[in-house]
């Protein structure tokens, strides 16, 4: 099941709040990306990266060692 929850934040400590992040993450067992929305062309973009990201997982095609890192990569790469 995906989830995607939409809003502004202020980050003071980006490495604290990726430690809540990975804590989080680890704890309830789901994978947590956080992305700019600025750099995104909309939800189908990405939907888009989270499906190929999975699918890369799926076939063993993934490059990253980690899922949120795989949908970042494919947030970046969308439609270049």
């Amino acid at each position: 099941m995906i989830h995607i929850l939409e809003g502004t934040i202020f980050i003071d400590n980006s490495e604290l709040f990726l430690k809540k992040i990975r804590e989080i993450s680890k704890d309830k067992n789901i994978v947590i990306q956080a992305l700019d929305a600025d750099k995104l062309a909309g939800r189908e973009h990405l939907m888009f990266a989270i499906e190929k990201a999975m699918d890369s997982f799926k076939t063993g095609r993934n490059i990253a060692n980690e899922l949120a890192k795989e949908i970042m990569l494919y947030a970046a790469a969308h439609g270049r």
